[in-house]
């Protein structure tokens, strides 16, 4: 299955084009950091990372978007973006929190490590707030994402957790992992 990604949430804007297989091959990827700008960037990037990948949008089965939590106009771009091309293509769009594209990559880069270990992503909201997310093992199904204060988060987090945080606990990712820790 080959499918365009793309994330416009939070500090950065990402596209990934990539061939679903046994492999599960990334054949072009982009990220860049940006505080603003994401509708300046992200169709150019797409436009890169298609072209790249040797591919054309008829060759593409679905396009995926992260749908929040994060900055409102920079959600709102992803969404509408992926929806445009979705209809001008005639193909799907399908969409998962930022959080918890976050925790899936993390537990594919964490292999054996994370395996039976819960996963919470935990990112600044700014303005004194954390958005988060908990992961139980094995699973996507984690219910809505949070936005907490970061004592409200951690309080969270160890009513959540159980066994704590640690080698045997929950694995904390993400731009506030190493402060709700």
């Amino acid at each position: 299955m080959n499918v365009l990604a793309f994330d416009t949430c939070l500090g950065a804007v990402s596209a990934a084009v990539r061939r679903r297989g046994a492999a599960g091959e990334v054949l072009c990827e982009a990220f860049e950091l940006r505080t603003a700008g994401h509708a300046e960037r992200l169709l150019p990037m797409i436009a890169e990372v298609m072209e790249e990948a040797a591919m054309g949008f008829k060759d593409l089965d679905r396009i995926a978007v992260t749908l929040g939590p994060g900055g409102f106009t920079g959600v709102r771009v992803g969404i509408a973006t992926a929806r445009a091309l979705a209809l001008a293509a005639g193909k799907p769009a399908v969409g998962a929190t930022s959080l918890a594209v976050m925790a899936h990559r993390a537990r594919e880069l964490l292999g054996e490590a994370a395996k039976g270990r819960r996963l919470v992503a935990a990112v600044d909201a700014h303005r004194g707030a954390l958005y988060l997310q908990s992961f139980p093992p094995g699973t996507t199904d984690a219910g809505p994402a949070l936005l907490l204060a970061p004592q409200e988060a951690a309080q969270w987090v160890g009513r959540r957790v159980g066994r704590g945080v640690g080698q045997d606990g929950a694995i904390i990712v993400g731009s506030a992992a190493a402060g709700l820790a």
